[in-house]
Formats: C-alpha cells, structure tokens, sequence
C-alpha cells in the first residue's frame, strides 16, 4: 500500500491551485489520491502520520498552527482549518524540511505573507483553493518558490492580471516550471511582457481557456504564440479560447492586419502630440500678443542695456520728451510747441523732428528717452490706437520710474475707460493728469498747471 501511494505522490507532484471558490470537480481537482493515515502523532486526533503523510486537516477550533512533529514527511494536509490569514513568516518553521505538498485549501485564507514559504526548497506542490479568499495578492508568495513546478489559478473570476503582480520576468525565478493553468476565469487580456522567453519555452502545459478575451492589437501576440506551440497549447480547440467582443469568433480565427495596429498606435501618438503642441503653441501666441509690448520693451533691454544716469549730473540733451500720436501733431506743433520751446525756453524732443533717419524706430524711442529730463504723454483716442504710443508709454513707465523724474500726463481728448489700454488705464489711477480744453480760462489755467508740474517756477524762465 506504502508503495502505491507513493507512486501517485510522484506522478502527482508539481500542481498549484490558488483560491479556488467552486467545489465543481473541474475548478476543484488536486490530482491527489491518498489514504488518510490512522497513526496519531500529536494531540488527540489532531494529527495523524504515516511515512510520507502528516494530517492535520479538519481542526477549526483547536489548530491555528502547523505543529511540530519531529518527523519527515513529504505531504502536509493542514486544509479545513478556518486559518484565514497567513502573515508571519515563521508560520511554516515546524514544517518538515523534505516537504513536497502542501494543503492549505478551505481554510478561507485572505492573506499569504510573501517568503512564508522561504526554506521550503523542495516545496512543488501548493493547494489553496476551497473557500479561501485571495487572488493575485497571493502571487508574490508563490513567485517567490524557485522550486514550483507547476502554477494553477482555476475559477477565481479574476480579472485583468495587474501589470504590477506580473511584472517583466515575474516566472524566470521559478526555473522549474512547466504547467501555468489560468482557465475559466475573468481576464481579458494577457500582456507579453507577463511571459518572458525564457519560460515560454520552457512551458510544457499552457491552459488558458474559458475567459472573455478581448479581441484587439493586444491579442495578437497571444494567438501567435498560440498558432506557434500547438502542443503547448493542446486544448485550446476546445477549452473557449473565444473574443468576448465577438462571441463568434475564435482567437484562433481572429483576423487584423498587424500593420494597422501599428499605424494606429503611431497616428495616435503622432495625433496627441500635435494636439499638444498646437494647444501650447496657442497659449503662448495669446500671452505673447496680449503682453507683446511687455515682452518687445524687455527684449530690448535684454539685448542693449539700460542707461541709468541720475538727474541731477546726466547732463540731458532734451527737457522735455513728447510722446503723442501722429494725428495728435497739429496741436503739438501749433499749441504746445509755441509755449514750452518760444516762451518757456525748454528744448523738446519730438519725434516728427528730432528722430535720426535710417535709425530703428526703437532706438530713437529709448535714446531720446534716455536724452530726456522729463516727458509728456499726450493721452487721446488716438493715443490708445497707437501701437507706438503704447510703446512709448511702457518704455517710460519703467525708465522715467527707475530714474525718479517726473512724467506729467496731459488729456487732449476725453477717452472712454473701454478705449484704453491697460497701461494707460494704470497711470491714469496713479498720476495727476492735466486736461486740455479750447476756452480761454481754460487754456490759462492748463498752462499755468502745466508750468508747475515740469519744474519748479524758478528753474523755467518764461518769456
């Protein structure tokens, strides 16, 4: 008897079966047929022994730990046992060292501990399933048994395997395995990096029927490997290797050109990129235009420097820079011209006048700036369409600030708050503005404000 049940522990070796939850034969077959032994070897019915067999199953209430036995065997059968979680990496330290099977299934197991089973070198043999309660969180323990030989996941609806759980090269520690069975299962798709080459051509017995694949690019490698190792696969005729997009066709019949997964993986990241590059592309045009005085007066700066001199020992050519739109130029030349050069003796920088030809426009602006004690900005309508104007108003706005002097802010035209720019909006709310007006008194009182804000009344002899 001895003898025969060692050949069948021989020929049985090498199945793992994790949390099987179905007790129909075809989700619950160990392959193993054994006597159970009558010979007591701890406690009172607790555990019974005989060569090759400890059985310790079938204790809920009074075994929560594998006992030690102080004898070798090759098949433990610790199942039925209600231990439902397996945390402690020295919960098999009482096994024997020669262990081949072992049983854990219907223990409603939540939790298996990764090197639980370290030192168990001659371990090829793993049942779980019954009533336990894991899937893929169980497989970093059994990936880390070189010595397993064969891998068994039947009936856990498991879904997608987590690129996580099997990473690249997960199964090349198990150097000896040659069964992977994944059948009637939830999975729908197999990535190719969850097999490296090295055990797909070590794998003698590949199962992996019975889950709602879905059809697509991804699968391609999969039916490939399929058409290419017949053997491997020597059920999957049929075992319902079947698309569940497509509950008609086969994998094995599945047809798509695997050019057009290429050209749709290319043209969709082709795609996404232009789309990214255009919306950043966008963002920027928007902030440039918006800010492009800004961004035209630093560049500027960037490129040539700023001249700072202080007031007092610079030595300016100009009194007064005027900065005014084109239509602007009749009331600067027949007003305001008149007043401040032949009565008032000031020099004044105009830029109908006194900008160099051949020079860029640019350049004038900020070294008559620069050339400049003080400047007057002549606000209208047009003012605020100016391109130019605008410029202008930014260029001295951090010069003529920088250097302390003194920018006096001169309304020709009433100009509605919707016109403006928002560089003139902010001067206007920080800055005294003089306004200028046809009437007599008027005109007498805009002088006289105006003579005061340039400079002190001592300072300007006026004719």
């Amino acid at each position: 008897m001895e003898i025969v049940c060692f050949l069948i522990l021989a020929l049985a070796l090498g199945s793992v079966e994790v949390n099987c939850r179905s007790q129909s034969p075809s989700c619950w077959d160990s392959g193993l047929k054994f006597s159970f032994p009558i010979d007591v070897c701890y406690g009172v019915g607790v555990c019974r022994c005989d060569n090759f067999t400890a059985d310790c199953s079938s204790n809920p209430d009074s075994l929560t730990f594998i006992p030690d036995l102080n004898r070798s065997y090759k098949y433990l059968n610790f199942s039925n046992n209600n231990v439902t979680s397996i945390s402690d990496v020295s919960f098999f330290v009482n096994v024997s060292r020669d262990v081949e099977i072992i049983d854990l299934h219907s223990n409603g197991l939540t939790n298996i501990a990764e090197g639980v089973f370290h030192g168990l070198d001659n371990l090829t043999t793993l049942l779980l399933g019954g009533s336990n309660q894991f899937g893929y969180k169980a497989m970093p323990a059994l990936l880390s048994v070189p010595s397993l030989m064969s891998v068994r996941m039947r009936c856990l609806n498991l879904g997608p395997i987590p690129q996580y759980t099997f990473q690249d090269g997960a199964f090349d520690n198990m150097h000896r395995l040659w069964k992977v069975i994944l059948d009637n299962n939830l999975i729908q798709t197999i990535s190719e990096t969850t097999f490296s080459e090295k055990i797909r051509s070590s794998l003698k017995k590949v199962s992996l029927g019975g889950n709602p694949y879905q059809c697509d690019c991804n699968i391609l490698w999969f039916q490939k490997w399929m058409r290419t190792n017949p053997v491997i696969f020597q059920d999957y005729h049929f075992r319902g290797y079947n698309c569940h997009n497509d509950y008609t066709v086969s994998i094995e019949d599945f047809v798509l050109n695997p050019q057009a997964c290429i050209l749709g993986s290319g043209a969709a990241t082709l795609t996404i990129g232009i789309a990214c590059f255009l919306i950043i592309f966008l963002v920027l045009l928007i902030v440039f235009f918006r800010f492009r005085w800004h961004v035209r007066l630093w560049l500027y700066e960037v490129c040539r420097g700023r001249r700072r001199r202080s007031r007092v020992s610079r030595g300016c050519k100009y009194d007064v820079f005027v900065s005014y739109a084109e239509e602007d130029a009749v009331w600067v030349q027949e007003e305001l011209l008149p007043v401040l050069e032949g009565e008032w003796g000031l020099t004044l920088c105009v830029h109908h006048r006194d900008f160099r030809p051949g020079k860029h426009i640019v350049d004038n602006i900020s070294d008559c700036v620069s050339d400049s004690e003080r400047v007057i900005l002549v606000f209208s309508p047009h003012f605020a369409r100016s391109e130019w104007c605008q410029f202008e108003l930014k260029y001295c706005q951090s010069f003529v600030m920088e250097r302390d002097d003194v920018m006096v802010l001169v309304a020709l035209q009433e100009t509605q708050s919707r016109d403006m720019t928002g560089a003139m909006l902010a001067v206007l709310r920080t800055t005294t503005y003089i306004e200028w007006d046809d009437e007599q008194d008027a005109r007498q009182s805009f002088w006289g404000r105006l003579h005061v804000a340039l400079d002190d009344p001592e300072e300007i002899q006026v004719v």
